[in-house]
């Protein structure tokens, strides 16, 4: 009798615990990605947090530097197809750290090393080629260069009139972020990137951030009503799951607006008092503040934006 209620109450345990897995999963609405896609989107999301963070970075020390060199050398010594020479690019096409009490901060790589690496670049013409892969996107992004080759290279990626695809997907909305940084120098593509602003896709979302980071002052407002109608649309409840992606990548955008973007930040204001919906296993969906928009607003600056710094959920309460 007891070895039967065991086994009933194993067997009632596993149709609840089926039972829940599946009411959550119903909640997430997910296409299958390759791992190649995968590594993609996680290089995407984070450029986002470098854009909207901006983070110091320190000196590289002596032994950092020796292998910045290496990195270098292989660049310099073994072809463009071989497995070092992409590790190498690779290498200097992401951010590098050194563990500090516990924390991860980021390096700097000296300057004369990343002039080096954009000579090789220049050298080897993967920048001349019709569109960037998303490695040497990569590389775009960390060299902080004001080359016009490099800059326009990047841009025609990013607007390039069909989907730039690689096994890791379409590299345009890569392309758009890292045009971004490039602010004012990106301008030429402000008024295509202005047109193409939405809150359905990451095209979109990049695009409002290319014409924000240029200084579009008709981007910047309409980002802004994108973010407000995304909050109306939601009412009382938590934004959706589904269009937190969305509504991140638009206050990265409007981040990148600076101050420009101060007349409009009554949205992100209110976004502070709203909660939205977060994948949490294995607890389910939860409901969390968009602490991301203090990051938005430091560096937009401005009386409202300093007095919101001041509240929860940028300050926590005690």
């Amino acid at each position: 009798m007891r070895k039967f209620f065991m086994i009933a109450l194993i067997f009632g345990l596993g149709l609840a615990s089926g039972y829940i897995f599946s009411s959550h999963s119903r909640k997430i609405k997910s296409t299958p990605r390759s791992s190649e896609q995968i590594i993609e989107d996680s290089r995407y999301d984070y450029l986002l947090y470098l854009l909207i963070s901006q983070p110091q970075c320190i000196d590289m020390n002596e032994k950092e530097i020796a292998q910045a060199n290496k990195a270098l050398d292989i660049l310099k010594s073994f072809p463009e197809i071989s497995k070092l020479h992409i590790a190498a690019t690779r290498y200097f096409g992401e951010t590098k750290y050194r563990k500090i009490d516990n924390k991860n901060v980021i390096l700097c790589i000296p300057n004369d090393i990343k002039t080096a690496v954009k000579l090789q670049a220049i050298k080897e013409k993967i920048f001349s080629l019709a569109t960037v892969e998303p490695d040497h996107l990569g590389l775009a992004f960390m060299l902080d260069t004001d080359d016009s080759e490099i800059i326009d290279a990047v841009g025609k990626t990013a607007f390039y009139p069909e989907g730039v695809n690689f096994p890791t997907g379409d590299a345009r909305p890569l392309a758009r972020l890292v045009l971004s940084k490039y602010k004012s120098q990106s301008s030429k593509w402000s008024n295509q990137a202005f047109v193409e602003i939405s809150a359905k896709d990451k095209l979109g979302t990049s695009a409002a951030a290319v014409a924000a980071s240029a200084g579009n002052l008709d981007a910047i407002k309409k980002t802004s009503q994108l973010i407000n109608e995304m909050i109306l649309e939601s009412g009382q409840s938590a934004i959706k799951y589904e269009k937190t992606a969305s509504l991140y990548q638009l206050v990265v955008a409007m981040s990148l607006g600076g101050e420009k973007a101060q007349p409009y930040i009554d949205p992100l204001i209110a976004l502070l008092n709203h909660k939205i919906e977060s994948w949490a296993p294995p607890f389910g969906m939860i409901e969390i503040s968009p602490k991301y928009v203090c990051s938005a607003l430091k560096q937009i600056g401005g009386a409202k934006a300093e007095l919101s710094l001041q509240k929860p959920p940028c300050v926590e309460e005690k």
